[in-house]
């Protein structure tokens, strides 16, 4: 999953040597698929960016909390938290009333999210952004408990950062969900199964269910459980 698509040619050349008497095929097979996401991706940006609306937390910036949670957005978004087609402010606003709003920070990261990043497996700019806002939300803040969160390219951010996050600063990460992930199925770093949640709606092409791109465009809806999910992994529930 972790091979961008602009990459997808060379592994399309280990597919050749290993079955030379289907070349055209698989040719054809892996360029339709490649159309497929590239284009649904751009579908997902124009649609991402019709939404007016400008989520903007740097809560980070503030005093610490007993929950931070980081949150990527996906490919066109505005703000750093994404627009309201983003499940991030939905999340952010169930983690609150689960949690008290003082007890959680909510930090959006800001990145350009462009096509471009998507198709390199994740916008490098974006995923230093996140290792750089977890860092320091651990050493600020080291009681605080982490929650990493990220849609469709900010999955893929997510995935980049924590594979270069230091070893002591992992324990601090008690849950992290995806939504929409490109790379469903693929490890997050070296955390644990258990801490990781991946939601993949139905007629999603972003993350491999199926051709379509409306179930992408429905996270919000499942931010309920992406929210019972995470407190279940805190210590700091709501009492």
């Amino acid at each position: 999953m972790k091979a961008s698509i602009i990459f997808s040619f060379f592994l399309l050349f280990g597919r050749m040597t290993a079955l030379p008497t289907d070349i055209d095929s698989l040719i054809s097979r892996d360029l339709e698929a490649s159309k497929i996401l590239v284009g649904s991706e751009k579908i997902v940006a124009r649609a991402t960016a019709e939404d007016t609306s400008d989520d903007v937390e740097n809560e980070l910036a503030g005093e610490c909390r007993s929950v931070t949670m980081l949150f990527a957005k996906g490919t066109g978004e505005t703000g750093n938290l994404g627009s309201g087609k983003s499940p991030g402010p939905a999340l952010a606003a169930e983690l609150r009333k689960y949690l008290g709003r003082d007890k959680i920070a909510v930090q959006g990261v800001d990145y350009k999210a462009n096509v471009l990043g998507f198709l390199i497996g994740g916008d490098l700019k974006g995923s230093k952004e996140l290792i750089d806002l977890t860092n320091e939300a651990a050493t600020k803040c080291p009681d605080s408990e982490l929650v990493l969160s990220g849609y469709s390219q900010g999955a893929q951010v997510v995935h980049k950062a924590v594979e270069e996050l230091p070893s002591e600063v992992l324990p601090k990460i008690k849950a992290v969900v995806l939504f929409g992930d490109p790379f469903l199925g693929d490890e997050v770093g070296d955390l644990p199964e258990s801490s990781v949640l991946s939601i993949c709606n139905d007629k999603d092409t972003i993350c491999h269910s199926g051709l379509g791109i409306k179930g992408h465009l429905k996270y919000p809806e499942r931010a309920k459980e992406a929210a019972d999910f995470i407190v279940s992994k805190l210590d700091a529930k709501n009492p």
